[in-house]
């Protein structure tokens, strides 16, 4: 249910019946759920920086921890999904999820 704008003193919340029972999901709580659903993922007790530092050897240390990991197969479906541009996700790099997608997997 969308806002409707018709003027007048209600504005913005004209045709919007009780605004607070419709309560939009907030980016906070899509990245809570994704926490939650990747729990137990190999790289939690790892240096964030590993992921994202772009060298051959912290590319081949992040492969590494990736290789092992339980959720490897939705941390790389999240970062399909959510068109990740950046960093190590599911065991691949930026540029093989590119590759992926131009073959034309997706993350549906």
């Amino acid at each position: 249910m969308g806002t409707i704008y018709r003027g007048g003193s209600r504005g913005a919340l004209a045709g919007l019946r009780r605004p607070h029972l419709h309560p939009v999901p907030s980016v906070a709580d899509r990245l809570n759920a994704e926490r939650h659903e990747l729990a137990g993922a190999a790289c939690t007790a790892a240096d964030p920086e590993v992921f994202f530092d772009g060298t051959q050897d912290a590319t081949d240390v992040a492969k590494r921890i990736c290789g092992g990991c339980p959720v490897r197969a939705r941390c790389l479906w999240l970062a399909l999904e959510h068109g990740e541009a950046f960093g190590i996700f599911g065991g691949l790099t930026a540029d093989e999820r590119r590759r992926l997608r131009r073959k034309g997997v997706s993350a549906a």
